[in-house]
């Protein structure tokens, strides 16, 4: 996470790449990652229904 931290800034405006790449990592089964992208692009924009939602699919299949 600090590696995409140094190239990409956790801001409101990159919260939908945040979110993608989250999908992408959960399509490898890296929950973990995902998990934790996800929580940042919902963070950024809390009023993100599909951030949200999204997020807490991937907590459910981790059993969180």
């Amino acid at each position: 996470m600090e590696l995409l931290r140094a190239q990409l800034p956790f801001e409101a405006k990159t919260a939908s790449a945040l979110a993608f790449l989250a999908t992408v990592v959960k399509d490898f089964s890296k929950l973990n990652v995902a998990c934790a992208l996800y929580s940042e692009a919902t963070k950024l924009v809390p009023t993100s229904a599909s951030f949200a939602l999204n997020y807490a699919h991937t907590l459910e299949i981790t059993g969180r």
